[in-house]
């Protein structure tokens, strides 16, 4: 007696490919946007995914940051580590939005604007964080040249009329 048992994996393989074109896809995208795109997981607590983006923004390698994660927090201004922490706790609830300063290796500062938020599984438990993070120094730096503008004199650097009834107020 003879069984033979036959198998159609045409349907999974035509699965598996479209899942791999996906994540290619997703890849592409991810590394080739400006902004730093990152996941990270809930129950383990670690980035999942940086893209490449992040070497340029905080001056380390991205393969480093993923072995080192506390370098991300080390790269937090002091002065707003705790506030960023804090905003950061109510990303399963909802997300956070928060602007504060990264130091580079090299001793820079950077302004980044930093968004993210709770990803779904099946059960409707959120199993994952995603955000974006963008490079804001240009605009911050642009808003302070601004406020000196509307605050001194352009040619001697002195206080104006608006900034002493400010003051003065």
């Amino acid at each position: 007696v003879w069984l033979t048992l036959v198998n159609d994996v045409t349907e999974r393989k035509r699965a598996e490919a479209a899942l791999l074109e996906s994540e290619e896809q997703f890849r592409q995208l991810a590394d080739n946007i400006p902004q730093v795109f990152w996941i990270t997981d809930v129950a383990q607590r670690k980035a999942l995914y940086i893209s490449a983006a992040a070497e340029n923004l905080l001056g380390w390698p991205v393969p480093l940051l993923r072995a080192r994660p506390r370098l991300l927090i080390r790269a937090l201004h002091k002065e707003d580590r705790r506030r960023v922490r804090d905003g950061r706790k109510f990303a399963k609830q909802g997300g956070y939005d928060e602007t504060y300063r990264i130091v580079r290796p090299d001793g820079s500062m950077r302004w980044v604007r930093d968004r993210a938020f709770p990803v779904y599984d099946a059960s409707s438990t959120v199993y994952r964080i995603a955000g974006i993070t963008e490079d804001i120094t240009d605009r911050k730096e642009a808003e302070e040249r601004l406020m000196n503008l509307a605050h001194y004199d352009v040619l001697t650097s002195l206080p104006n009329r608006f900034l002493f009834y400010d003051r003065l107020k």
